[in-house]
């Protein structure tokens, strides 16, 4: 698998008139158009939105635990909280080595009025193609919150559904000077959650519920991340570990289940 990302500052300004800015368009128009363009991309059988997906190359090396810790635009999949933290443009994609396209994601961030992301994804082992989109906005300096609405086609129906993500960040070095200190003993702890595949419309779909911690003990050190998904009444463990290299590389290790058979690793 390979994955892809650019990144360009970007900064969206309105339009002012008489000397006050006019209003952006409704999130919820923007949504609905979102929703109209999947409706008609993705008329194919589905099995499941959620269930057996793994959204973004790194993501697959760390073991599907990126409930906390997504970087790129894969966070509209993961935790729609987490877009906030992304302050570029980015994309990533997933192409397998039949030169399959199984999933592609995009975000950008505005300062003023939240993150925005999108993201499709598919498991032709089930017939499913999905896509969301994901609304991220803080509600303090270490505290995130996140929307995402979802489609997916099942047979001949089509089914929406709704989620929610919080990210809370304790002891960020990569804050100002006047944020927090770390946690004596932990360093910088990284908690989040995100419940998703709640119904709107449609035939329902599995519910999953997602929790994740990070442990960095050293700034600009290994981090450790920890995730727990509930879904179909089963719980999936997974496990990542990241260690920096140098320049911006990383050595990236996975597993899920505390399974050996499931490592991962991946640069």
């Amino acid at each position: 698998m390979w994955a892809c990302r650019s990144h360009r500052p970007f900064v969206r300004r309105g339009r002012r008139v008489g000397g006050k800015r006019t209003p952006a368009a409704p999130f919820l128009v923007r949504l609905s158009l979102v929703f109209l363009l999947l409706a008609a991309c993705y008329p194919g059988p589905a099995r499941g939105q959620f269930d057996h997906v793994t959204v973004g190359a790194r993501a697959h090396a760390l073991g599907g635990s990126l409930v906390v810790g997504a970087d790129d635009a894969s966070a509209v999949f993961w935790n729609p909280a987490a877009l906030w933290s992304i302050r570029q443009p980015s994309f990533v994609f997933d192409l397998r080595r039949t030169d399959e396209l199984r999933s592609f994601a995009a975000s950008l961030f505005d300062p003023e009025r939240g993150s925005f992301g999108l993201a499709l994804w598919r498991v032709p082992e089930a017939g499913a193609r999905s896509g969301a989109a994901a609304w991220s906005f803080p509600l303090s300096a270490q505290l995130r919150c996140g929307l995402v609405a979802a489609l997916t086609s099942l047979d001949t129906t089509q089914s929406y559904t709704y989620g929610f993500g919080v990210d809370w960040t304790v002891g960020d070095h990569s804050q100002a000077r006047n944020a927090p200190t770390s946690l004596p003993g932990f360093g910088e702890l990284h908690l989040a959650a995100a419940y998703v595949g709640l119904p709107l419309s449609g035939p329902p779909l599995p519910r999953e519920l997602r929790v994740g911690l990070g442990l960095r003990p050293v700034t600009n050190g290994p981090q450790l991340l920890l995730a727990q998904h509930w879904i179909r009444h089963q719980a999936l463990a997974h496990t990542g570990l990241e260690i920096p290299l140098a320049g911006e590389n990383r050595f990236l290790m996975g597993v899920e289940n505390w399974n050996i058979r499931t490592m991962r690793l991946g640069l």
